[in-house]
């Protein structure tokens, strides 16, 4: 069961959950770079054949100079593939890039974000693996949750929240989020929130709200300051009372929420949120206890979440 009013932390609320942390690490690409072999070559013998209409006509200073000509002009090859393979080996950069070809492009400065994915092994997973190490931290996304009431569409922050658009993003690529129900209302005067994204929950479950992926990660983007913090319309990332707790759950605020600026804020509604406040005005089956809510009794099933990019 949940924690009481004043601490709320959003997801897991079976107790007895413990989770512990793991990483992953990106692999770097490999560059090859084409090297002459100086040694073991097979070099042309010159021969002196037949030069004019005559057989046995010989001409010494002619085949003589082709002789000069063609080992000079291996070794200057050899001496031309050497350093090529040696500028490319300390540029990166092939022949073909100091001709004319295109320059592997790199991402520019401060346009990515580092991400530490957590192993989480509190038994309530669903293992679909982990985002990339490095996200994107520039650009725009949007989400489109589609349920059995309609759809919710929502823009989503990725420069202030990448790493966790980033893990939405990733897990509605993978289809985590489909046929999931939400879980849990609480619907008091200071507390407005719909929580969804456990993959487990069926909607009447003791253990909902236990679920999540295989790993979990640091809270960003906290509205430190801000009053209130978590207005009518947003979307947070659930987690528990401890730090670098978050995973897959999220809250959808839909009327005056006061809590304490800990959780991250993923994005906005733009569309829908009358969905959201309907099944608020339906109420819940006090599952969770005095001012913790419950299951909501008007059943929200998300069958797609879906996240685009641009």
């Amino acid at each position: 069961m949940p924690d009481g009013p004043s601490s709320f932390p959003l997801p897991p609320c079976a107790t007895g959950v413990s989770s512990t942390a793991f990483r992953f690490i990106a692999l770097p690409l490999d560059i090859l770079s084409p090297v002459f072999p100086r040694s073991g070559v097979e070099r042309p013998v010159a021969t002196v054949g037949r030069v004019g209409g005559r057989s046995g006509d010989r001409t010494p200073n002619s085949t003589a100079t082709k002789i000069s000509a063609g080992a000079l002009a291996l070794v200057a090859l050899g001496v031309v593939a050497d350093l090529t393979g040696l500028w490319t080996s300390v540029t990166g950069r092939t022949l073909e890039d100091l001709i004319g070809g295109s320059t592997p492009e790199k991402a520019p400065a401060g346009s990515v974000a580092d991400c530490e994915w957590i192993s989480n092994t509190n038994g309530y997973t669903r293992d679909v693996g982990t985002p990339p190490t490095s996200v994107p931290k520039t650009g725009a996304a949007a989400l489109t949750l589609t349920t059995n009431l309609g759809q919710i569409r929502a823009t989503l922050d990725v420069p202030r929240a990448p790493c966790a658009v980033a893990s939405f993003s990733y897990l509605a690529g993978k289809g985590f989020f489909d046929n999931t129900v939400c879980h849990r209302l609480v619907n008091v005067a200071t507390l407005k929130v719909l929580q969804c994204g456990d993959p487990l929950a069926t909607g009447d479950s003791d253990n909902d709200g236990s679920g999540g992926p295989s790993y979990r990660f640091a809270e960003e983007n906290l509205p430190v300051g801000k009053e209130p913090a978590y207005p009518a319309g947003v979307i947070a990332m659930a987690k528990t009372a401890d730090p670098q707790t978050t995973g897959s759950q999220f809250f959808i605020v839909f009327g005056e929420t006061a809590l304490d600026p800990s959780y991250t804020l993923l994005g906005t509604v733009v569309a829908g949120l009358d969905v959201v406040r309907s099944v608020g005005a339906a109420g819940h089956d006090d599952a969770y206890g005095s001012n913790g809510g419950g299951h909501p009794k008007k059943r929200i099933v998300i069958h797609r979440a879906t996240v685009t990019t641009g």
